[in-house]
């Protein structure tokens, strides 16, 4: 998979000279992708790390640090003139600073409510965007290709197999597609199955949506903060800041 005769080109002494005399399998793109993936010494082939559990965890963000907030198991308290202890329900906190936590149904009520609210309203239909879902596949996995032939160069300047003069001709003319692959693709946005979900029903058509979908819709719509308050104070949906994305 990393010969580059697999995508027509000449190898003289570990250097790519030009192009073979034989038929190439793959593009360019795509070979420079299989190196760039192949090679990356942090890739890990037997782990593609937990699938999330909820709503959240991982999307929204710490008011007092900007740390992600994660979900965390219901905790015990001791009452000190008692000794009796109770146990917290469970709560989103922050994996940074530690400091802001929040009951996960009272956090995930107030953005849900939110995004429904959002949902019905007559402007939501141009919420999700139409377009040629096939060219902007294209674009994406030609963006990827050229990405991936960006990492490659960059290793080959490291491993002296390219000079610098090289190195600087080669991502200028790889970035310089780049910028008119992205710009294809920002005018051929793909349809997608969240084009029915606006209207009247929302509400309805939420519930149904799997978790998956659900924080598809929150990262793609909406920045959710969770606000620092002073101990002893009761939930407020005002601790919950939600930043609308254009």
């Amino acid at each position: 998979l990393l010969r580059p005769s697999n995508a027509g080109l000449r190898l003289h002494r570990g250097r790519v000279i030009g192009k073979a005399t034989t038929v190439p399998i793959l593009t360019e793109e795509t070979h420079a992708e299989l190196v760039s993936m192949l090679t990356d010494p942090s890739r890990r082939s037997n782990n593609d790390g937990p699938t999330p559990k909820y709503l959240l965890a991982g999307l929204a963000v710490c008011g007092r640090c900007g740390g992600r907030m994660r979900r965390t198991v219901g905790r015990l308290e001791r009452n000190p003139r008692t000794g009796s202890t109770k146990r917290q329900p469970p709560a989103y906190q922050c994996q940074e600073c530690f400091r802001v936590r929040r009951r996960q149904d009272l956090v995930e009520e107030v953005v849900e409510r939110a995004i429904i609210g959002r949902l019905s309203r007559a402007d939501a239909a141009g919420l999700f965007r139409q377009g040629d879902s096939e060219m902007a596949a294209e674009c994406r996995e030609l963006i990827a290709g050229l990405d991936a032939k960006l990492d490659v160069a960059a290793a080959q300047f490291a491993d002296d197999v390219i000079t610098a003069e090289q190195l600087k001709r080669i991502t200028a003319q790889v970035r310089e597609r780049r910028q008119q692959t992205v710009r294809r693709l920002e005018a051929a946005q793909p349809k997608t199955v969240f084009a029915d979900l606006p209207g009247p029903r929302a509400g309805e058509r939420w519930e149904k949506l799997t978790l998956g979908a659900k924080r598809e819709i929150i990262e793609m719509l909406m920045t959710v903060t969770v606000l620092p308050s002073g101990p002893g104070q009761r939930f407020q949906p005002k601790q919950i800041q939600i930043g609308w994305k254009t």
